[in-house]
């Protein structure tokens, strides 16, 4: 009855943690790509503004 149990237990581990380690693949695999996006987010700044501080130099 002991062995069945243990058995049954730590099958249900190994599930729980099968579970949590898809998860945590997925969660990293969204913040890498979201990590990746905003990296490469490059604003704009107006042509004026930029010859307006290399005239004033």
């Amino acid at each position: 009855m002991n062995s069945m149990k243990s058995k049954l237990v730590s099958n249900m581990k190994q599930g729980v943690a099968k579970v949590v380690g898809d998860v945590a693949i997925k969660v990293g695999n969204q913040s890498t790509e979201a990590q990746c996006i905003g990296f490469s987010y490059e604003p704009e700044v107006p042509k004026e503004l930029l010859m307006k501080d290399r005239l004033d130099k």
